[in-house]
């Protein structure tokens, strides 16, 4: 079985800015409402969802431009969270009080 490349049907009922699906892919990457740093979250957030086999050095290298070792393994931590609440979510049909 092979990772989705979709946000999850959570993350999207989560996001007020309700992105259609074919605009996910970029915004995150292309934006110029990001900087430098934003940017780089939002990619390792990405690669570290897709799949913890595809963090190398090199991307830990890459995310290792802005933050410390500390700080890497408290983002890897938040990341792999929300990523466990997602699924638990999805796998009950949980919909998020958005409150």
């Amino acid at each position: 079985m092979s990772a989705s490349t979709e946000p999850s049907p959570t993350l999207l009922r989560r996001s007020r800015l309700a992105l259609p699906t074919n605009k996910y892919r970029s915004w995150g990457f292309t934006s110029e409402a990001f900087d430098e740093k934003e940017k780089s979250t939002i990619r390792f957030a990405d690669i570290v969802t897709r799949g913890a086999s595809a963090v190398d050095p090199v991307v830990l290298e890459y995310v290792g431009k802005h933050y410390s070792e500390d700080e890497i393994v408290e983002l890897t931590m938040v990341i792999g969270l929300a990523n466990l609440v997602n699924r638990i979510n999805d796998t009950l049909q949980i919909e998020p009080d958005l409150g």
